[in-house]
């Protein structure tokens, strides 16, 4: 499927739309979704993952999504819950190229892409990123922490690029946290997730504004709050019941994919020191 959008995107979007930007721009959020869904489909599929939602997934608006990072998988499922918000991730450099579907997308769709040498040049990605959100009706995702928590401890979020998304952006935060994936921190490994509740814990979004006031003491306790949701739900999930958190299964808000179930407890304050 992936080649397939590759090429409808090279040789039919590309050149058809290329002075016409909504269109183009209409293709290549279809492209994104398309790839996401496609993705979290077959993995789920091949390793009977279970999805639980914890708090509201909003069905319209724009926001700036705000996430730890287990594994690869984050990506699609992010892609495929948030489906009215048309993502737009900050990637690495060393997808920019060689990649079906995902160079093209990232490099026409509005994406940021970093990881180069100057991390000047880094933050004007994210600058370039957050002035076009706008045209591109997008909502973009960070992982401030950099990269996948491999070890499965909590990382240090890098502020600078979280506080040029936000001045650029001028959004709200939403701050996500994930749980369930740890054990498969890439596509490679996503067999030792087999049989694994995957949960997403959403909780209420921050006024650009008040972020604005203190943003350093608000990343602050950004990353206290989702690595704090993080290790209750993981402790949730090995209780003694053995069953995964969350309560009485109800459609995910905007509709889900089957096997996605919205869980009715709330979000509780973290509890790791900042």
């Amino acid at each position: 499927m992936a080649l397939a959008l590759d090429v409808w995107l090279r040789f039919w979007v590309l050149i058809r739309y290329r002075r016409r930007q909504a269109e183009k721009i209409a293709c290549f959020n279809r492209a994104a979704w398309a790839w996401g869904r496609a993705l979290f489909s077959t993995v789920r599929w091949a390793v009977r993952l279970r999805i639980a939602v914890e708090g509201e997934v909003p069905s319209k608006g724009r926001f700036l999504i705000v996430a730890n990072h287990q594994s690869s998988f984050d990506i699609p499922l992010l892609i495929t819950l948030f489906r009215p918000l048309n993502l737009k991730f900050v990637a690495m450099e060393e997808l920019r190229r060689g990649k079906p579907t995902i160079s093209l997308v990232l490099r026409h769709g509005g994406f940021a892409i970093v990881g180069q040498q100057n991390i000047g040049q880094d933050l004007a990605a994210l600058a370039r990123c957050a002035a076009n959100l706008e045209q591109f009706d997008g909502s973009p995702v960070i992982f401030p922490a950099g990269w996948v928590e491999r070890d499965q401890e909590a990382r240090r979020f890098y502020l600078a690029g979280l506080e040029v998304l936000r001045r650029g952006s001028r959004l709200p935060i939403l701050p996500v946290a994930i749980a369930g994936m740890e054990r498969a921190p890439s596509f490679r490994s996503i067999a030792r997730a087999a049989g694994s509740c995957v949960t997403v814990r959403i909780s209420d979004p921050i006024p650009c504004e008040v972020a604005g006031k203190d943003p350093r003491a608000t990343y602050l306790r950004l990353e206290e709050k989702i690595y704090g949701d993080v290790a209750e739900i993981r402790a949730g999930a090995r209780g003694p019941s053995g069953g995964a958190p969350g309560g009485p299964a109800d459609p995910v808000p905007g509709g889900a994919p089957s096997g996605v179930t919205h869980g009715t407890s709330g979000t509780s304050a973290g509890t790791r020191a900042g």
